[in-house]
């Protein structure tokens, strides 16, 4: 056995103690080595051994259990456990960097944490996703093709906006891709490509089947997502991470039925739209915000509407002198 010397300072209580403990280990290793006693050794001793804390010994020398006058016998510690809730005194963690460290290049780093689990990262990565349609470019034409535009255009826009964050002091690593208006492009770079997978953002998409797929995909990987274009109420219904620049069809009528009552007054105003089922639909987003702003939902006060046969007339020339 290998003792090892304690780096406290005994007392004079437990310097007893350590003699004892060191004479006793002392004997018996020795004791190993010594001759079995007889049958009638054991049972004699077996009789005369006192009770833990004991004051007899083995004395190697004579062969006899001798007595210890100087036993010690103060009682011993007692540990008292005492269980404190993790949340009232939080375990200690690794000390995260603070935000005045300096990072080199663009090594994203956690830095510190807010209120209501905001994180702030020493870089953020950033995934753009629209559909530049690259398939459908001519390489020996000039001309860019016309659907490509959007896609374009809409960067131009993000490129200003985080020039202009980056000028802040905020960095960020970006990757554009390609989905080439395309479900089955989209799945299959969400399954393919690392960087959705890393991103803290993704912003992009166009068509409706487009958003949805990366919308799921930001919710189960709890990264946010900016959609630009879809005005869809289903998708970010159920979705927290996901953020919807354009407002829904319902809040277009909401805001509209709003200024035009607080304009020209309820009973000034009239809905109007083609005989066309999924247009004259749409009435019922204005009627129902007109309800709620009158704080009662009865007929009387419903907002009149003229529907115009396709192809009998065009917007311009509708006569609403009768309404």
């Amino acid at each position: 056995m290998i003792l090892a010397l304690s780096r406290l300072l005994p007392s004079n209580g437990s310097k007893a103690v350590a003699l004892l403990l060191l004479f006793s280990l002392s004997i018996s290793s020795c004791s190993l080595f010594r001759k079995a006693e007889s049958e009638e050794e054991s049972e004699e001793v077996g009789e005369e051994l006192d009770p833990v804390p004991g004051r007899r010994v083995y004395d190697p020398e004579s062969g006899q259990y001798v007595l210890v006058e100087d036993t010690p016998v103060e009682p011993m510690d007692t540990i008292k456990w005492t269980v404190i809730p993790t949340d009232s005194i939080p375990p200690i963690q690794s000390a995260e960097p603070t935000q005045q460290e300096q990072v080199a290049g663009n090594e994203v780093r956690l830095l510190d944490r807010g209120d209501y689990g905001t994180e702030f990262y020493s870089a953020y990565n950033v995934v753009v996703m629209l559909p530049f349609l690259s398939q459908r470019f001519n390489p020996n034409s000039s001309e860019i093709y016309d659907n490509s535009y959007w896609a374009l255009n809409y960067y131009g826009g993000v490129q200003m906006a985080l020039d202009e964050l980056m000028q802040q002091g905020v960095k960020l690593n970006m990757t554009i891709m390609d989905n080439k208006a395309s479900p089955r492009e989209v799945s299959s770079l969400l399954n393919t490509r690392s960087e959705l997978f890393n991103a803290h953002m993704i912003i992009g998409n166009y068509r409706s089947e487009n958003v949805e797929l990366v919308a799921e995909f930001a919710r189960r990987n709890d990264i946010t997502y900016v959609s630009p274009h879809s005005a869809s109420s289903k998708v970010g219904s159920s979705n927290p991470n996901y953020v919807q620049v354009s407002p829904t069809l319902q809040t277009h009528a909401e805001v509209i039925t709003e200024h035009a009552r607080n304009t020209y007054g309820r009973k000034n105003l009239v809905l109007v739209s083609l005989d066309k089922p999924v247009e004259s639909a749409r009435f019922n987003y204005f009627q129902n915000a007109n309800f709620m702003m009158e704080g009662i939902q009865e007929d009387s006060v419903m907002l009149r509407e003229y529907v115009v046969e396709e192809g009998s007339a065009d917007f311009n020339n509708i006569n609403l002198r009768p309404y």
